[in-house]
């Protein structure tokens, strides 16, 4: 879960809570395996597990992918598919920012401030003025100190306007590099920056489940639990270092990155859920984020029981996406259920694609 989230000016909760929702560990039967293949073509020697299991494998382009799991109707579901290193490497590098990114954004306004200065000094007027008599003396001696005046007025709206650039620029470094500067200089990943930059590169993980879902006639929330249920239990759950070197992350893995690894914590795996289910126009989603915790939602009609939000007139149906239990869409734990009781911390992203 990334840094500090407030909560909106205007945000309507409701809740069902009729069968006293629990965080159950219902996994299917299978084992979480991680087979990683380095560039050496190395073939698999175990071409079949029971779900769920990872396989992933490196190759001189990029990387194949499988992912086998069992779907909320107890169907045993596998997806394969290719990501190209290229995109990979792409993905990765946009995100994240550095001490040395924000520092040249320092070092612009330093520079940028001794420049004004040298300019001011340059251009005041000082030493003696000399005057055939007492009445010229005091025009020149006015002229004198209405230019520097003015020269000082003009020094300070530029600091003004430099200081307003310089809070423009590291607001847009953020925002280059996939996150948000919120008042009190609290830095937050931008999950829907993160999820809109990366949905066409999930287009290939759209098509396998596109394929599952015309095999197995699923209908949209079918397919939006095949889907979650991969990402809760095909993918281990680990939480990613704040930083990586001296690139700082705010804790969470790209989608993509996500996938290659094998791993992810809740808002990774809620970005990685929201990335691919809106390759589907028809996809209507939010991130919550919670104290210490994202979950997700998706616009639908809960059943009796189900957790769900009401956000701008819209119900949305929670998903816990992090795992490793196997939940339901709508079953989220007793955790989650009590901070969005409390309301406290909590706010709502909305995801949109590209």
């Amino acid at each position: 879960m990334p840094g500090m989230r407030r909560i909106p000016a205007v945000l309507f909760f409701s809740f069902a809570l009729e069968t006293g929702l629990a965080w159950h560990w219902d996994s299917p039967a299978g084992r979480l395996r991680e087979t990683l293949f380095a560039d050496s073509g190395e073939a698999d020697q175990e071409e079949t597990a029971e779900p769920p299991y990872q396989r992933i494998r490196r190759n001189n382009s990029g990387f194949n992918l499988e992912f086998g799991f069992v779907s909320f109707d107890r169907e045993p579901h596998s997806v394969r598919f290719q990501m190209d290193q290229r995109i990979v490497n792409q993905a990765i590098t946009e995100f994240g920012y550095t001490d040395a990114g924000l520092e040249a954004v320092d070092t612009w306004l330093e520079e940028t401030q001794q420049q004004t200065n040298r300019d001011l000094k340059r251009d005041w007027v000082s030493g003696s003025v000399s005057a055939k008599n007492q009445a010229e003396l005091d025009r020149k001696v006015a002229a004198v100190r209405a230019h520097n005046t003015n020269l000082e007025t003009a020094q300070r709206r530029k600091i003004k306007d430099l200081q307003t650039e310089y809070e423009e620029r590291r607001v847009a470094y953020f925002q280059r590099q996939g996150f948000k500067l919120l008042p009190g200089n609290t830095v937050t990943v931008d999950i829907p920056a993160l999820v809109r930059n990366n949905v066409r590169r999930l287009m290939p993980v759209a098509a396998q489940f596109d394929l599952i879902r015309e095999k197995n006639n699923y209908g949209s929330e079918d397919l939006i639990g095949a889907v979650t249920a991969m990402i809760q239990t095909a993918l281990e759950y680990k939480i990613p270092p704040a930083m990586e070197g001296s690139l700082h992350t705010g804790g969470v893995l790209t989608p993509i990155k996500a996938l290659v690894s094998g791993w992810g914590d809740c808002d990774t795996k809620t970005a990685l859920l929201a990335s691919i289910l809106l390759n589907w126009d028809a996809a209507k989603i939010v991130g919550v984020g919670l104290p210490g915790h994202y979950v997700m939602g998706f616009e639908g009609v809960p059943d009796r029981g189900d957790a769900y939000i009401e956000y701008r007139g819209t119900t949305y149906v929670l998903i816990e996406p992090a795992g490793p239990a196997w939940a339901h869409p709508g079953e989220v734990s007793e955790q989650t259920m009590t901070k969005l009781q409390l309301a406290q911390g909590v706010s709502i992203e909305p995801f949109s694609a590209p």
